[in-house]
């Protein structure tokens, strides 16, 4: 990252995870970083015992005849994920989400076949039934999200990849604490 960017990163730890991924840690110095469109990218963290990980997923479940890497799909890339944090010490009880991504960047609304919806609706509904609160979400939209989570304070840094005309693309950020 360059410098004069709204979040310091120098001296940290970049871990960068790709669709199907997930990272958990307790070292505070790490950053965990992805790119998402329609996926989505839920940040998982135990203030009580230090820990957080990231996910990114592209399919709400699997179903019998997609091959694909378990991870792709947000059932088995949350379990997997939230396996993974209590074996380091997490607590079910103490852990809260954010969650980011879900973008439908071609502008495609058919509800049928909605790939970005629902994911939405399905990691609502997943943390909702494991009764963990979101403490910040950014979902939808027609733009693609850089996000950098920090462990040190759990915060998330998103850069929004806006496309502008043909040939512009500007970009917008937030950070949520």
């Amino acid at each position: 990252m360059k410098r004069g960017s709204p979040f310091e990163i120098e001296n940290k730890k970049i871990i960068t995870i790709h669709s199907g991924e997930y990272y958990v840690t307790k070292d505070p110095d790490v950053v965990i970083y992805t790119l998402l469109g329609p996926c989505i990218a839920v940040c998982l963290y135990d203030q009580v015992t230090g820990i957080g990980g990231m996910n990114h997923f592209m399919l709400p479940e699997s179903v019998e005849f997609q091959l694909a890497n378990w991870g792709h799909f947000g059932l088995q890339s949350l379990e997997i994920m939230m396996n993974h944090l209590q074996s380091e010490g997490a607590v079910l009880q103490n852990m809260k989400a954010k969650v980011f991504g879900g973008s439908n960047m071609a502008d495609f609304h058919n509800r049928e076949n909605d790939v970005a919806l629902a994911n939405i609706q399905f990691t609502l509904k997943y943390l909702e039934s494991k009764r963990i609160p979101i403490m910040a979400r950014e979902l939808g939209g027609l733009y693609g999200r850089k996000i950098y989570y920090f462990l040190n304070d759990y915060s998330v840094y998103v850069q929004r990849l806006i496309k502008e005309g043909i040939h512009q693309d500007v970009s917008e950020q937030s950070q949520y604490r």
